[in-house]
């Protein structure tokens, strides 16, 4: 083999080479995922880290076929005084409710709900839907009323492990093709909202808001990056039959950075 032909070989090796590790390291970071509920973040892709705010707390979220998975990193949610509270909205068919429930303070969502996450600690947490009288449990936790019929994985963070993780079947949320989503924190006692994904959203920690930012996903069902995903304005949205948009919040007992 002559130099030319030699050198003309290497380059185009190197540079099959180098589209495979690129090939490779997309696919790695792309849904379906399948996430273990159990404390530990090391099994989640870094394409599925959606930001860090300025109070250090971050959010994950994937999804596999049959699961949707929320990570939240830095918030002790046993803790009496410094714990949180999870919700998360989902709007699956037309109606529903374009305000969070009342938590302190009733939020305008960019859409309206039909279903919701709740979590207070691993002693209560429910899935639920608005109907006519309004927010209800349909599949609980509820240590207090020795309920457990709570369908889908968790692990609750503490003082020890500050790391959320919350698998729940799309099955209990409507099955649906098209997701979007709105995130954030506030506390307990006075419902302020002091964190929110996107962070075009509010988060004034200065009474109710109305959020007007949300992640878009077309189609669960395709292969994507979660970090990627779509940033969209209420204005923009528009709800197909299967749509699903879902809320996930945050609901903090006291913001655990607060002196």
């Amino acid at each position: 083999m002559t130099r030319g032909l030699y050198r003309r070989a290497t380059s185009v090796l190197l540079s099959l080479l180098f589209l495979s590790s690129t090939t490779l390291s997309v696919v790695a970071g792309a849904t379906p995922e399948d996430i273990t509920a159990d404390g530990d973040l090391s099994e989640w892709s870094a394409d599925t880290l959606m930001g860090t705010d300025a109070n250090g707390v971050g959010l994950h979220l994937t999804w596999n076929e049959t699961h949707l998975s929320i990570g939240w990193e830095g918030t002790d949610l046993s803790s009496t005084d410094e714990g949180a509270d999870l919700f998360v909205y989902l709007n699956t068919s037309e109606g529903g409710s374009a305000l969070s429930s009342d938590w302190g303070f009733s939020h305008v969502l960019p859409f309206a709900a039909d279903h919701a996450f709740v979590l207070e600690d691993s002693s209560y947490h429910a899935i639920m839907a608005h109907g006519a009288s309004g927010w209800a449990a349909t599949h609980e936790e509820n240590t207090a009323t020795d309920v457990h019929t709570f369908p889908g994985e968790r692990y609750v963070g503490w003082s020890g492990n500050q790391i959320t993780e919350v698998s729940l079947p799309w099955s209990t949320i409507g099955d649906p093709t098209q997701v979007d989503f709105v995130i954030w924190a506030q506390w307990q006692d006075a419902g302020h909202v002091w964190a929110a994904f996107p962070p075009q959203n509010p988060a004034s920690a200065n009474g109710a808001e109305t959020f007007t930012h949300l992640y878009h996903l077309p189609d669960r069902n395709v292969s994507t990056s979660p970090a990627s995903m779509e940033i969209q304005t209420a204005s923009v949205v528009e709800k197909a039959d299967d749509a699903l948009n879902v809320a996930i919040v945050f609901h903090q007992h006291q913001p655990y950075y607060k002196n």
